[in-house]
């Protein structure tokens, strides 16, 4: 085993304690929003993102994860525009009461009507639609409300339109149309919310229409002007919305490699270090078990690619990694390769007894695979493993040795086979601190 972790303390002698209490397995507690750690991309992730970000499927659909995902970051990018639009009504209706004689020559009658509509409807929406905007752009009410509000600039717009005609004073449509169209362009709607809009939009002229008798209605050439820029906007927004979603996964894609195993998909050291740091802060706060820390190590290893290749090699690694997967599912848990045939398992509140038994089945899942290995002594692939159950106040480097010196204990008494001990509880006991000084 290789000292990978470096350490200062004294070694001790390693007891494995099998006198433990067996405890009832509980769900893992929520850990803090900010703290939490990146999640782990599955094989079928991994595919569709390689679609996305290499055109190979123009459009192609991803795990709704990462949609979710992918919507979040479309939502912060957006985040100043977004803001800005909303600030448009609030500047515009807002200060509407000082220009508008001047510039739009609206009838006495009318202003009443007016300046209800701009100070005591819109102004006010629209600021509490910037203020959603900037705080909680990611939730998918901020979305709605930017989309409603529009809505009901139409709606007013078209009323205007309505009482300005029956006072002879004509309200030209041609503006509105640049209200689906900037919303549309600039907010980053996701596609299905952009075709709503539009059809929000259209539901609310005939509606005006079929409401307000006597309503002005639009032109044949109006409709066509009218069409026309909204499919141009659509367009624009679907072309926007593709280039987007591929920078976005071939960016996901470069993130993964600096966290992630390109042979196994599995967690490299980095993200081990750093999961392991949230794992245990979260720990100290709580009324966990601790966390259980364990080591993993083919046996015969070298022999395998002395016997069949290093591409069998890298074969029977893959192999592994899926399986080591299947018993890190849960959010603060992670499987990791550190390197060459050596594997870690971080399981989050996890005692002892619990530890012990998952290493167990993942031993045997590892040995029901029956993948060739003549020169092992069960003519199968096995794996030895050494684990620790720590407390948050143990480094991850002194736990990284206590698990090695595990490992090696069980390399020793035969392989296939495993070691186990709880650091946590001997250092209730004043049994010591680990160190690196352990024999390999």
């Amino acid at each position: 085993m290789n000292g990978a972790f470096s350490g200062s303390a004294e070694s001790a002698d390693v007891v494995v304690e099998d006198s433990l209490p067996q405890q009832e397995v509980r769900p893992t507690p929520p850990v803090e929003e900010a703290e939490q750690p990146e999640q782990v991309l599955t094989s079928e992730e991994i595919r569709a993102l390689r679609d996305v970000a290499s055109e190979t499927r123009r459009g192609a659909r991803i795990p709704l994860r990462l949609e979710q995902e992918f919507e979040a970051h479309e939502r912060r990018s957006a985040r100043i525009t977004r803001v800005c639009l909303g600030m448009i009504p609030v500047l515009s209706f807002g200060s509407a009461p000082f220009w508008q004689t001047l510039v739009a020559g609206s009838p006495a009658e009318l202003i009443p009507l007016l300046l209800w509509i701009e100070l005591a409807v819109i102004t006010p929406l629209f600021i509490a639609v910037t203020l959603t905007q900037f705080r909680k752009v990611e939730s998918s009410l901020a979305e709605l409300m930017l989309m409603g509000g529009f809505l009901l600039i139409v709606a007013c717009v078209e009323l205007i339109r309505y009482r300005g005609h029956e006072l002879g004073h004509t309200v030209e449509p041609y503006l509105l149309v640049t209200i689906p169209v900037a919303v549309v362009t600039l907010a980053r709607l996701p596609l299905n919310r952009c075709i709503a809009f539009i059809a929000g939009y259209v539901a609310m002229l005939f509606a005006a229409w079929l409401v307000l008798p006597g309503s002005p209605g639009r032109g044949v050439q109006e409709w066509i002007l009218e069409i026309l820029l909204l499919g141009t906007a659509l367009l624009t927004a679907v072309g926007t919305r593709l280039s987007s979603r591929r920078q976005w996964a071939a960016g996901k894609l470069l993130s993964m490699m600096a966290f992630r195993d390109p042979l196994t998909g599995l967690a490299n050291r980095r993200a081990l270090e750093d999961r392991y740091e949230v794992a245990r802060r979260a720990v100290s706060r709580g009324e966990q078990r601790g966390l259980f820390f364990a080591l993993l190590d083919m046996d015969h290893f070298k022999k395998i690619n002395d016997l069949y290749g290093h591409e069998y090699g890298d074969g029977v690694l893959a192999e592994l990694g899926l399986v080591l997967a299947q018993y890190a599912r849960r959010s603060m848990d992670m499987a990791a390769r550190l390197g060459g045939d050596e594997f870690a398992l971080l399981l989050y509140d996890c005692d002892l007894d619990d530890g012990r038994a998952r290493l167990t089945e993942l031993l045997e899942a590892i040995r029901n695979l029956g993948i060739e290995h003549r020169a092992n002594r069960a003519a199968v692939v096995t794996v030895s493993a050494g684990g620790v159950a720590v407390g948050p106040a143990l480094p991850l480097s002194d736990a990284y040795h206590a698990a090695d010196h595990c490992l090696y204990k069980a390399k020793h008494a035969g392989r296939d086979g495993l070691v186990v001990e709880d650091i946590a509880a001997k250092a209730a006991r004043g049994g010591g601190q680990y160190g690196s000084n352990y024999g390999s």
